[in-house]
């Protein structure tokens, strides 16, 4: 065997290793017996039901509809048909989020060895079984991708809130991602109705968030600010950010009108791919000026580093725009 093939055979063993404590419980005797006994319990419950309630045969002819009282036998094997093809459907589920999530996970350089909490995975194949749509599976996906490279990232209320997460809802939450900044550990987005609108969001929108459990939607959520010369507010995004600075040293008080994302929209946002808007920043920074403009001087930078582990911010001077 050369060098190479030698190579390749030892990165898919490591690869392999990274996932045999997920797939020996996805594919555990003991856990499959455990899901077996939940469907043959179910089954049972609707042969009984079937016994006191007989049900009807539905039939569509000559252009009517047919009702007619079927016998138990057919009754039963309805109910038994219909099962089967439920625990197939559920089980397809939870084996596409799995591969999509092991595919995700492959391009991690460390995977720890501590396996994720047993019930946090049996709560979130609970939850995936019944997730057929391919945008809200690659979520999840993600969602389990993050847990298995970092055990604690998602909490079981954070995954209770995005179970009900519909997939228009989750188009909504990508579309405020581009916008999205942060301040003291917060990410948020402005309230201003002008500025959302440019970037087609509206409140209905931000309702809708709210009602999920992603957003605050609060109106009278602000970030509030005290400030002289000597002070500087850092508004970041990824990649750049808003800085604000007073003009005199007597302190100046104003106010950012904003909604900030919940708990869980933090982690929903967390792993999911980021774009940055810098027509969204400008419009912010400007509206900030307009506002304070006697009192502040408003400038946008690039940053020239992720945020230091203190939370220092490092950006470029001078700036690529300013507000004076």
């Amino acid at each position: 065997m050369g060098t190479n093939a030698a190579v390749a055979v030892t990165e898919v063993a490591k690869t392999a290793g990274k996932f045999a404590w997920l797939y020996k419980w996805f594919s555990n005797p003991e856990q499959t017996k455990k899901q077996a006994d939940a469907d043959a319990y179910e089954i049972e419950r609707r042969i009984e039901t079937a016994e006191k309630y007989p049900g009807w045969n539905i039939t569509f002819k000559d252009g009517k509809l047919n009702l007619s009282e079927c016998t138990y036998e057919e009754l039963v094997n309805r109910a038994k048909n219909r099962m089967l093809a439920e625990s197939i459907k559920k089980e397809s589920n939870r084996e596409k989020v799995l591969v999509l999530a092991m595919n995700e996970v492959q391009q991690s350089e460390k995977i720890p060895e501590k396996p994720i909490d047993e019930d946090w995975r049996t709560r979130f194949f609970n939850i995936v079984e019944d997730v057929s749509s391919e945008e809200m599976q690659l979520i999840w996906s993600k969602i389990l991708a993050g847990e298995i490279t970092q055990p604690g990232k998602f909490s079981l209320r954070t995954l209770e809130t995005i179970r009900n997460v519909s997939k228009d809802e989750a188009e909504i939450f990508q579309k405020i991602i581009p916008i999205l900044m942060k301040f003291a550990n917060k990410l948020f987005i402005t309230n201003n109705k002008d500025i959302l609108e440019k970037n087609g969001i509206n409140y209905e929108m931000i309702l809708r968030l709210s009602e999920c459990g992603l957003i605050s939607s609060n109106s009278l959520l602000s970030f509030d600010f005290k400030i002289t010369d000597n002070d500087r507010i850092l508004l970041s995004s990824n990649d750049s950010l808003i800085r604000i600075t007073g003009k005199n040293n007597i302190p100046y008080n104003f106010s950012l009108g904003v909604y900030t994302l919940t708990k869980a929209g933090e982690e929903l946002y967390s792993i999911l791919n980021k774009t940055y808007d810098k027509e969204y920043i400008s419009n912010l920074a400007e509206k900030i000026y307009t506002d304070n403009k006697d009192k502040v001087v408003v400038s946008i930078h690039i940053t020239a580093t992720p945020p230091l582990n203190d939370g220092r911010i490092l950006y470029v001077d001078p700036p690529l725009r300013s507000f004076s």
